[in-house]
């Protein structure tokens, strides 16, 4: 019996070391705002920004998704086209879906909770005071995340 025992104790011990521990996933909304590159000032683009931001924590990185709807810009409605990463190098986000009157959406992964993220906006009709060409009107500006503020809306153990 203690043969068996103490078979049994070494399997487990040469064993445990190869368990997968659960991975868990949070979701987060958090209070987000864009303001002006240089100053605390919003962006002129904020008002198309959802004051809400959905962040999802899985596996070591943090995946922001940001909701926009069209904004009215000197009495002509727009559109924020490209919202691009600018920190370390320059990263297009991810458009898509959004949801209710924020039709879309901006996605992009970070590898923690960002206070934070400097970023560069193309919004069409800027785009076109500037001459037409895509970009062309190119606004630096930087989201601004309240942490502080966050709530967690889904933790998941798998």
């Amino acid at each position: 019996m203690k043969k068996l025992l103490s078979l049994a104790l070494a399997l487990v011990c040469l064993l445990a070391p190869n368990v997968v521990r659960a991975e868990s996933s949070k979701t987060y909304e958090v209070p987000v705002a864009l303001k002006h590159a240089t100053s605390e000032k919003e962006s002129m683009a904020n008002k198309a920004l959802c004051p809400v931001a959905e962040v999802k924590e899985e596996g070591g990185k943090f995946t922001y998704k940001v909701f926009v709807k069209p904004l009215n810009f000197m009495n002509q409605q727009g559109n924020l086209t490209n919202l691009f990463i600018t920190g370390a190098g320059r990263e297009e986000a991810v458009k898509g879906a959004g949801k209710g009157e924020y039709a879309n959406s901006f996605s992009f992964v970070q590898s923690g909770k960002e206070n934070v993220v400097d970023v560069a906006v193309w919004v069409d009709v800027m785009d076109q005071m500037q001459g037409g060409t895509p970009g062309a009107g190119e606004q630096k500006a930087r989201l601004a995340f309240d942490w502080s503020q966050a709530k967690v809306m889904k933790a998941v153990e798998s």
